[in-house]
């Protein structure tokens, strides 16, 4: 199934670590958005898993400013992007915790729209929570 909107449209993914392997068939089956990589695209600059390089902003900011900046350098009108955080479990402190926010750009300007799925393993679903901001 495809909404009109999504429907064969392209989307750029604001990845350089596989991600495309579980977003892509996601959005391609439920929305019809054709997904492309954009070439060169070092999203470590926005910050790293590792602290090498810290986030200039707060989760949010950083997965709109990858967003934005794969549509500055692709010319699409459409892009995705996520980024991961790891902390205590909101509902369970002494629980380790990720959270993945992902940002569906410029469709968030109009609609707000988020997604964030929190997760105690990658395996295993604890938390997910949508959000209209």
């Amino acid at each position: 199934m495809t909404h009109t909107f999504f429907a064969n449209r392209v989307g750029v993914l604001a990845t350089m670590h596989r991600k495309e392997k579980v977003i892509a068939p996601i959005l391609e089956q439920a929305l019809g958005i054709k997904l492309q990589l954009p070439e060169n695209f070092n999203t470590d600059r926005f910050g790293t898993f590792t602290r090498d390089r810290d986030r200039s902003g707060d989760q949010r900011s950083t997965a709109r400013l990858k967003a934005e900046s794969a549509l500055e350098l692709t010319g699409e009108s459409l892009a995705i992007a996520s980024e991961g955080s790891f902390g205590p479990h909101p509902g369970f402190p002494m629980v380790a915790c990720n959270c993945e926010l992902v940002v569906l750009e410029p469709i968030r300007k109009m609609l707000g729209a988020y997604d964030r799925q929190s997760n105690k393993r990658q395996s295993e679903q604890i938390l997910s929570k949508s959000e209209i901001t």
